[in-house]
């Protein structure tokens, strides 16, 4: 998928102004790894510029998600149940997650992390939204696997708060997913049960909004029926979309 012009002029532009702490944690990184360069990513993480890690044969290992003042900011929905905490707090957060979940084969293995920076586990798999595009997958056993890590997770303590067919990783051989991106915190008013129950609900309306968007509702809904019924949490998942609360709809997917 191409990316527009100006969005790359953007990306740049934030790039350029944190380049003296990308040659530093690039000499940092290679102290502890087989480290040729880190390749910028074309896509913006948020708050945060991506780097992938390349090793002297040009294999990627890994990927760095770097805070960046620079970058642009996304418009904030104040009705969102969600806050995004501050640089510090949402590298803590991001590393985490994943030292919970790694372990787990639940998302990327954490491998290093500075005040401003998380370093974790290269994937090759593509996200549940290119395999949406694409329209070859066996979209059932995908829904499946992303609704059973989903569960795990929240099974080891861990919620989302941002799950979308973007942020899902799902290897297109053996299925296993891979959570990535945990930028958001919950608002200090909500159970840890309401957040579970958006994280349900907010998943799988992204997936219908993404599904609209690529003409395939009626393939695509018949799919996470099948999918929810499959799921060892279909009783969790029914009793979060009965609970009445939907998610934002005009996010991105």
């Amino acid at each position: 998928m191409s990316v527009a012009p100006n969005r790359l002029l953007r990306q740049w532009k934030a790039r350029f102004g944190i380049r003296k702490r990308v040659r530093e944690i690039t000499d940092e990184l290679r102290h502890q790894f087989p480290l040729r360069a880190l390749a910028p990513s074309s896509h913006a993480g948020g708050f945060d510029s991506i780097y992938f890690l390349e090793d002297h044969g040009g294999e990627r290992f890994g990927v760095l998600r770097l805070n960046n003042p620079h970058q642009k900011r996304k418009a904030v929905h104040t009705d969102l149940p969600r806050r995004s905490p501050p640089p510090r707090e949402r590298i803590q957060r991001e590393w985490h997650a994943y030292s919970v979940l790694g372990p787990l084969g639940l998302s990327p293995q954490p491998l290093w992390r500075s005040d401003d920076a998380v370093v974790c586990s290269y994937s090759a798999s593509p996200n549940v939204r290119r395999l949406m595009e694409e329209g070859r997958a066996d979209l059932t056993a995908v829904f499946t696997a992303v609704l059973n890590t989903i569960g795990k997770m929240h099974d080891a303590g861990i919620v989302h708060l941002d799950l979308s067919p973007g942020n899902v990783l799902v290897c297109r051989k053996t299925l296993a997913a891979l959570l990535i991106d945990f930028e958001y915190v919950s608002l200090d008013a909500r159970s840890v049960e309401d957040d579970k129950r958006y994280d349900w609900r907010q998943m799988i309306e992204r997936i219908r909004k993404r599904s609209t968007i690529l003409g395939q509702q009626q393939t695509s809904e018949a799919a996470l029926a099948a999918a929810i019924d499959a799921s060892g949490y279909c009783l969790r998942i029914r009793e979060a979309l009965a609970d009445g609360g939907r998610p934002t709809a005009n996010l991105t997917t």
